[in-house]
Formats: structure tokens, C-alpha cells, sequence
């Protein structure tokens, strides 16, 4: 009876556990690395949610060296596509006022069997206000109304390749960053 009981409870108390959100999906495996969009919230601007873009990049190399990583935030990113709950693309916005604040391009190293997140957002955009959502990305703007549940999904594809002149070995490859839904605002 005791271990009848004992069953039923370890049942009931898993039950009651809330259910643990689905992780992002990551990229295919390109020369040891894969990587995925993540994305959280900046503090509003004007009445306007701030969505921030991040990167994540695991070393997944079956050599446990680490590798580096030529990051240029304005030349490594392409094909950046944001959806609606349809599946229809959204258009960027266009004449937009900027004063891009970003990071020059810069090296990093990826330790073996290690995930690295970093910021891919920018700021500078003219931002309306009160106006929904403001995605700011390197070469990418939106600024779109407000949808329960987020109800938007970005994806991009994240390329690096060193210079000629680099002489380290460092990692060249393609990644195509599949879809994240913008998770709805806490």
C-alpha cells in the first residue's frame, strides 16, 4: 500500500509541475558550430515595446579546441525575415531616421563544448511612439503593431569568414538561424 501511495503522489506532483517551454531550435552543425536567435525585452521606449535580438553560438566541435570567430555585426548578418501568425513576411520599414549605435567588428573565441550569447540588436532607429514593437537589427528595422502571444517569428542566416590576411585557422561557415517566435511580453 505504501508504495502504491507513494507512486500516486511522485504521479500527482509531476502533474503540478508546470511544463518547461520548448527550447529553440538550432541551426545545422556548420564546421563544429551551431547557433539560434533568442530573443528578450529592453525596457519600453516612449510607450513602445523594445525587442531585443540575441545569438547564441555552441562549439559543438568533436576536437576540443576552441574556435574563433570573425564577428562584424553589419556584414555577418543576411536574410533577416520576420513573419506574421500567418506565416507572411513583414515588410521592413523604410526612410527610417538613424544613428546606428553598434560595436565595430571584433574577434571571439568559442571555448570547446561552450555556448556564447550575445547581443545582436542595435539602437539608433527613429522609433515612433506608442507604436507596438521596434525590432532594430543591423540592417533591418521594423516597427510593427502589438500581437498576443508575440505572434511574430524572425529568423536570419549568420555567415563568417576571416579576412585573407588572417593566418589563425579561424572558423568559416554559414549558419541558417531558424525561426524564433517573440515570446509574449511579462
Amino acid at each position: 500500500m505504501k508504495t502504491l501511495s507513494g507512486a500516486l503522489f511522485c504521479l500527482l506532483a509531476t502533474l503540478a509541475l508546470p511544463a518547461n517551454p520548448a527550447p529553440e531550435e538550432w541551426s545545422k552543425v556548420e564546421n563544429g558550430i551551431r547557433g539560434r536567435l533568442v530573443i528578450m525585452f529592453d525596457p519600453d521606449f516612449a510607450g513602445t515595446e523594445m525587442p531585443v535580438v540575441y545569438l547564441e553560438l555552441q562549439n559543438v566541435s568533436d576536437v576540443a579546441n576552441p574556435k574563433e570567430i570573425w564577428l562584424d555585426p553589419h556584414r555577418n548578418f543576411s536574410a533577416w525575415n520576420l513573419r506574421d501568425e500567418t506565416g507572411a513576411a513583414v515588410p521592413r520599414n523604410q526612410a527610417v531616421d538613424a544613428s546606428i549605435i553598434t560595436m565595430g567588428p571584433y574577434w571571439i573565441t568559442l571555448p570547446y563544448d561552450s555556448i556564447l550569447r550575445f547581443r545582436v540588436s542595435v539602437s539608433g532607429y527613429g522609433i515612433k511612439p506608442n507604436g507596438g514593437m521596434a525590432f532594430q537589427l543591423p540592417g533591418a528595422f521594423w516597427q510593427v503593431p502589438r500581437r498576443p502571444g508575440g505572434g511574430y517569428d524572425l529568423s536570419a542566416t549568420f555567415k563568417s569568414a576571416p579576412t585573407e590576411k588572417d593566418q589563425r585557422g579561424a572558423w568559416t561557415g554559414t549558419l541558417v538561424l531558424p525561426a524564433v517566435r517573440v515570446p509574449a511580453r511579462k
